[in-house]
């Protein structure tokens, strides 16, 4: 005898409503799913739901509205941006984010509203679209940090020469989290592009000077992205700041190892100026970092393959530590570079077998050596 396949019949508009009025989680879940393929026809009942006396059926209400893209929708999921419940508004800004550039009239609109500005940042934030950038810029001076913050978090994406002012200002914000998020954008902004602003009046060097005083911010985190920002535009000028800045400042070790890793990632031989003094001169605690930054540099391989070979036969502390030997052997086999094999292969004989084994690893990693007839 066969057995019947069970069929599911899809349910009417009505039978979805009536299960998401009355219905248990699991049938108001399944209803959630069928009631956005009627499209508007569900738009008016479901407002009746956003002001109901049950919380759960206001929440599958707004989720629901946010699946059904249509004027009328996105009109109520606006003005849910103001309603008291925090969830609510989470997921009515997440909503109007997903719905693209449609939403931005609407949004830009609720900016102008105190009770409902930083949801409309964040709504427009998510958004990917040029049509926002003037929207953001107008709210880069509220009296709300946090939505001051993230506007310029926002217009970190475009290229709008209207956004350059926007960042440099921010850059002396008294909110901390304002200067970080400005540091941000500067630092990106640099590396796409060689000029920027209105008239390409910006050069990356000129940027280089209002980022600079930030390595010195009382915060510092945001001293941090400084660093990060400066090695993003990455110029003679960016290095030369930077470095002196080690070299004269009294730092915390993590922001001298910070800016020790910004250097190394630098595409300038004078960097390399920098970490050679991080070794002569620097603290205990940077020895080891500044061998492995060594390994990944590519702007001058051969001079960072000397400063190993010259740190190996000194009378360098450092090189009473085994895993600082060690490091040296990775950093050689990183480089890649034919004059490592010699100190390598010394190496091979250090009395410490994991260093020995680094030194093994990193030797078959170099080219080989043609033999001369």
């Amino acid at each position: 005898m066969r057995s019947k396949l069970s069929i599911t019949k899809p349910l009417s508009l009505e039978s979805a409503l009536e299960n998401l009025r009355a219905g248990n989680f699991q049938q108001r879940w399944e209803a959630a799913k069928e009631i956005p393929k009627f499209g508007s026809r569900s738009i008016e009942p479901l407002t009746k739901f956003l002001h109901h006396p049950e919380q759960e059926l206001r929440w599958f209400a707004t989720r629901i509205l946010g699946e059904i893209n249509h004027p009328q929708s996105i009109d109520l999921l606006v003005e849910l941006l103001a309603t008291p419940e925090e969830e609510l508004r989470a997921i009515a800004a997440k909503s109007l984010a997903q719905f693209g550039e449609q939403t931005i009239p609407a949004l830009a609109a609720k900016l102008s509203q105190p009770a409902t500005r930083l949801l409309a940042v964040q709504a427009l934030s998510q958004i990917y679209s040029e049509e926002v950038v003037v929207p953001l810029l107008s709210v880069i001076t509220d009296v709300d940090a946090t939505v001051r913050s993230m506007a310029i978090a926002a217009l970190h994406s475009y290229e709008s020469p209207e956004i350059i002012p926007a960042l440099i200002q921010g850059l002396t914000d008294p909110a901390a989290l304002v200067r970080r998020e400005a540091t941000i954008g500067l630092g990106l902004l640099a590396s796409r592009t060689p000029t920027v602003g209105a008239k390409d009046e910006f050069t990356k060097d000129e940027l280089v000077k209002f980022i600079a005083p930030r390595l010195a911010d009382l915060n510092l985190e945001v001293a941090q992205q400084a660093a990060i920002a400066l090695r993003r535009v990455n110029t003679e000028a960016a290095v030369k700041i930077l470095g002196e800045f080690l070299l004269t400042e009294p730092l915390p070790p993590s922001f001298q190892l910070e800016i020790l890793q910004q250097l190394g990632w630098m595409d300038q031989p004078a960097a390399l100026d920098y970490l050679q003094w991080g070794l002569d001169h620097g603290a205990p605690h940077l020895w080891l970092e500044i061998v492995t930054i060594l390994g990944r540099v590519e702007v001058d391989k051969p001079r960072a393959c000397d400063l190993l070979g010259q740190l190996l036969t000194s009378n360098h502390p450092a090189i009473t530590r085994s895993e600082i030997r060690q490091a040296i052997a990775a950093s050689l086999g990183q480089l890649g570079e034919v004059a490592g094999r010699k100190i390598l292969t010394q190496l091979l004989s250090d009395g410490v077998r994991s260093v020995q084994l680094h030194s093994q690893f990193a030797l078959s990693l170099l080219p080989a050596v043609e033999a001369n007839f």
